[in-house]
């Protein structure tokens, strides 16, 4: 009980910093074990909620007990912020123009914007495609993922297509891979 008392009494920062060194001499001594990062993402995860509320905290703090000399402290807090903010908006344009990234969107000026499912499929095949390409992984469900497959093999079918319809159009729309196709179709029929 003591030592968490002495823990607690020491100030926030040099125990930030404590947790730093002693995350970074376990990622040396044992850098095989993965478990020592579910730590550090639970404290960087942590450190992130706490800063938005304590900056806000702090600015009202301030604001409240603005008076006289201190308003002057307060106008430069104000000017550091704009300051800041407006240097992080710039570098950030000017590593856009050094570092260009662009999407390749040939086939989808060919798309009909106006109808909105087809927009979102064409986006969601967009990013799907750069994202396989820069992970080098394919998912079985292809853009799929999160939503409930069977549906769109059962409105196929209930239209009037053809089981080979149906799972060409989920092949060439969703890019889900065969035997996930075989599965929604099969569950389709079922339903």
């Amino acid at each position: 009980m003591k030592i968490i008392e002495k823990w607690n009494s020491i100030s926030l920062i040099l125990r930030i910093l404590c947790g730093l060194i002693v995350g970074a001499a376990l990622g040396l001594l044992i850098p095989g074990a993965s478990w020592i990062s579910i730590f550090g993402n639970l404290f960087v995860g942590a450190l992130k909620a706490v800063a938005p509320i304590l900056v806000l905290v702090l600015v009202a703090s301030s604001l409240a007990n603005a008076r006289g000399g201190n308003a002057k402290k307060f106008r430069t807090v104000i000017i550091l912020y704009l300051t800041s903010t407006l240097s992080a908006a710039v570098l950030a344009v000017i590593i856009n123009f050094a570092f260009p990234t662009t999407i390749p969107l040939q086939d989808v000026a060919a798309a009909d914007f106006s109808i909105r499912k087809e927009t979102k499929n064409r986006l969601k095949q967009k990013l799907y495609e750069m994202l396989c390409k820069h992970t080098g992984r394919v998912l079985p469900w292809g853009t799929l993922t999160g939503i409930r497959p069977t549906k769109i093999p059962m409105a196929q079918l209930e239209a009037g297509a053809s089981e080979a319809e149906a799972a060409a159009y989920m092949k060439e729309t969703y890019f889900a891979s065969d035997r996930k196709i075989a599965l929604a179709i099969d569950i389709a029929k079922r339903e």
